[in-house]
């Protein structure tokens, strides 16, 4: 138990001279979540830390970590060209259709039957990384994955004319 407390009170003695401020961001509900138990465990922790949350979306997630105006990011992975801290949350992909899309009844579907319907593609602000392993150019067996209406931004999508 002694050594139990030392380390307690060692470290509530390091935390002492921690201040300033932090700009955390996240990308989606999930994150969302997750950091704002963390801001309450390190607001508890730091209580001279000051903690800026700032709900990013897809468009300008990463933007704002290799722009400078958030300090880190909760996102989902893979992301080139930043340091990869431990993971936090997984989650199994999913495939998001409309109630009547053909694909709708069924339980499970592979890859393979993005080559079959045009997919929205994700903003070019994404890294490239990023896009591919969300939306792959092309299906495990090699097929082409056809080009769907493209997402711009917040709530924005181009439509193409059929």
């Amino acid at each position: 138990m002694a050594g139990i407390d030392n380390a307690v009170r060692r470290a509530i003695e390091a935390a002492r001279g921690i201040s300033g401020t932090l700009r955390a961001g996240f990308l989606g509900a999930a994150a969302g979540q997750l950091l704002l138990k963390a801001v309450a465990r390190m607001g508890a922790r730091y209580p001279d830390c000051e903690i800026h949350i700032h709900e990013a979306q897809v468009h300008d997630a990463y933007e704002r970590v290799f722009g400078g105006t958030v300090d880190v990011l909760i996102t989902a992975l893979p992301v080139h060209g930043v340091r990869v801290g431990p993971v936090l949350l997984s989650e199994p992909q999913l495939l998001a259709i409309p109630a009547d899309h053909p694909l709708a009844g069924q339980a499970e579907v592979t890859r393979e039957v993005l080559a079959d319907h045009p997919v929205v593609q994700m903003p070019d602000t994404l890294p490239e990384e990023t896009r591919l392993y969300r939306i792959p150019a092309t299906t495990p067996s090699g097929r082409p994955v056809p080009l769907g209406p493209k997402a711009d931004g917040p709530g924005h999508t181009r439509a193409r004319p059929r």
